[in-house]
Parts: structure tokens; C-alpha cells; sequence
């Protein structure tokens, strides 16, 4: 079974995001992987609202309910503080959707440098939005896009809801994609999506495979 995206977005003072930054890798992050988490990533992005996405592979939703989560938020003494800080933020949880051109029948984790999401609301089936931006999707694979997943909202957090459009689209570049890419995604959505909100983002955690000058 394909792991759920599960997205984690906020904005933060640039003073904030050192400090958010240490707390991110050196605690909260290995919390999360003995209880089943099965990637973390935190990229910088473009989005004046939001200037960090957070996004994780998840296997289920029960793993919000579980003792090893209650516990991880009681025992951590610094999350408070941190997250406090935020300014704005959204938790949305996304189901891949098969047969998605440029997704695999295996699951890797997430692990290049950039990302480009595009959000969006539809009222079409998963199916027909994968058929409408299916050939746009096969030019870009390749051109700078290493792989390409369509996510679906699915039922929220249990403790955070979430307003994010029902469509995610996540393309994932090694290097920094040509801005011309969105641009193209973006208008094949014209005519059919609606509540559009797109961006790209660097990677800070882990650290990037290119590091940043």
C-alpha cells in the first residue's frame, strides 16, 4: 500500500526559523521515526503565507490515534515554545492516487532537493484528473521532474483540520525546476480546477544533496 502525504505547513518569522530548524532535526524528526513514520522533510518555499512545508509518508491515519504518538507529545518539552511561534499554518493529509504518470508501483520516500506543489479543487474523479494532465505531465518528467504524485484529501488529522483544496499535485526536481514548469501544469488546469495555489520549495531537512551556496 502507497503511503499517505501527510503536509504540515506554517509560517514563521525569519528569527523563528533557525530555532524551528534545530528542533525540527535534532528532536522531532527522530521522535517520529520509531513510531512508524516512514519519511519527514521540511522545505523552504516561495509561498508568501507559508514559508515552511513540512510533508511526510505515513502508513495510515492510525497513527495519529496511537499511545506512541499521545506519548511523543507529552514528552517532548520544546514543541510548545516552537510551534507556538506560528503565524499561520494548515495539516492536510493526501491519498496517492494510482496509476498517476511519473508515480511507481513501489513506494520510495521522498528525496530531491526541490518540489513544486500545485493545490487545487475539482470536481472530477481522480481518473479524469489523471487523464487531463496526463500528457502535460509526461512532458515535464525528465525535464527537470524526477517523479510526479497526485494526492487526495482524505479524512483530516484528528486534531487539526485543514481549508487546503481536495487535489495535491507534487512534482520532485533534484535541481532547481525552471519556473516554466508550474507555469505549464498551471494552465492545464485552467477550464477544470479552481482555488489554485501553487509553489516551490527547497529542501532544509534532511540536508540537501546539493548544498546551498
Amino acid at each position: 500500500m502507497k503511503s499517505l502525504l501527510y503536509t504540515a505547513e506554517l509560517d514563521l518569522a525569519e528569527s523563528d526559523i533557525g530555532p524551528f530548524l534545530d528542533w525540527y532535526a535534532g528532536r522531532h524528526a527522530p521522535d517520529l521515526y520509531p513510531i512508524g513514520f516512514r519519511s519527514c522533510a521540511c522545505y523552504r518555499t516561495d509561498d508568501p503565507a507559508m514559508n515552511l512545508f513540512d510533508i511526510y509518508e505515513i502508513s495510515g491515519h492510525d497513527i495519529f490515534t496511537g499511545a506512541a504518538y499521545a506519548r511523543l507529545k507529552r514528552r517532548d518539552p520544546y514543541a510548545g515554545g516552537i510551534e507556538g511561534r506560528r503565524r499561520n499554518k494548515a495539516h492536510t493529509i493526501y491519498e496517492q492516487v494510482d496509476g498517476f504518470p511519473g508515480s511507481t508501483a513501489q513506494d520510495p520516500s521522498l528525496d530531491e532537493d526541490w518540489i513544486v506543489t500545485l493545490r487545487f479543487d475539482a470536481a472530477d474523479d481522480p481518473a479524469a484528473v489523471t487523464a487531463k494532465l496526463g500528457d502535460v505531465i509526461g512532458n515535464v518528467l525528465g525535464n527537470g521532474v524526477s517523479r510526479a504524485r497526485l494526492g487526495i484529501r482524505t479524512t483530516d488529522h484528528p486534531m487539526y483540520t485543514t481549508s487546503r483544496p481536495r487535489y495535491m499535485l507534487l512534482l520532485e526536481a533534484e535541481h532547481s525546476p525552471d519556473p516554466a514548469i508550474a507555469a505549464t501544469v498551471e494552465a492545464r488546469l485552467t477550464g477544470f480546477a479552481a482555488n489554485v495555489i501553487g509553489f516551490t520549495g527547497n529542501r532544509l531537512y534532511p540536508w540537501p544533496t546539493v548544498p546551498r551556496t
